[in-house]
């Protein structure tokens, strides 16, 4: 039994809010690298696996939280966020909680994890407010922040929508 974890870069980012038997539309060589590996896992060990496409894993350690928390940390200075590029960040805790579960239930076939969809700029004000910090925010087209940023690479994910609330669980996950 493999678990995979791929990626939400299988998709080109430009309608969102993808779900799990939606076909791969990727533009970069990271996205077809992930496709290649997918078609690759799902041949080579047919009935032993699952895909797990995972969006934005996010912690404490995480390079954009830790640059929004250290830019509060200065005074007077202003943060460029995308208020126009949405995607569905996922918290370490809720990968790891997905990841046990599929190792008991040996889950097969393609699958989505990610938290609920958000604008970024939303994402970074959250990220503050659970960190209790204050900050100023500037929005800016997501264009001009990020060449990488897509307007919309949202999953819809396949588990919480089962299971759980996913904003509820995903924000509680994200606070331990």
């Amino acid at each position: 039994y493999v678990i995979y974890l791929s990626s939400d870069y299988v998709f080109n980012g430009l309608d969102g809010n993808y779900s799990s038997n939606q076909d791969q539309s990727p533009d970069t060589n990271y996205g077809y690298s992930k496709v290649m590996a997918e078609k690759w896992l799902l041949n080579e060990y047919l009935g032993k696996n699952i895909v797990l496409r995972v969006s934005a894993i996010c912690s404490d350690n995480s390079s954009f939280i830790k640059y929004l928390l250290g830019e509060s940390e200065k005074e007077n200075s202003f943060i460029d966020v995308a208020d126009n590029s949405f995607f569905s960040p996922t918290s370490i805790n809720l990968l790891i909680e997905c990841l046990n579960y599929l190792i008991e239930e040996k889950v097969q076939g393609i699958h989505h994890l990610s938290g609920p969809r958000i604008s970024r700029a939303n994402f970074a004000k959250t990220v503050m407010e659970l960190y209790g910090k204050k900050a100023n925010f500037k929005n800016k087209d997501y264009k001009l922040i990020n060449t990488l940023l897509r307007p919309d690479l949202s999953l819809t994910n396949t588990f919480l929508e089962k299971n759980q609330d996913s904003d509820e669980a995903f924000f509680k996950l994200l606070n331990r």
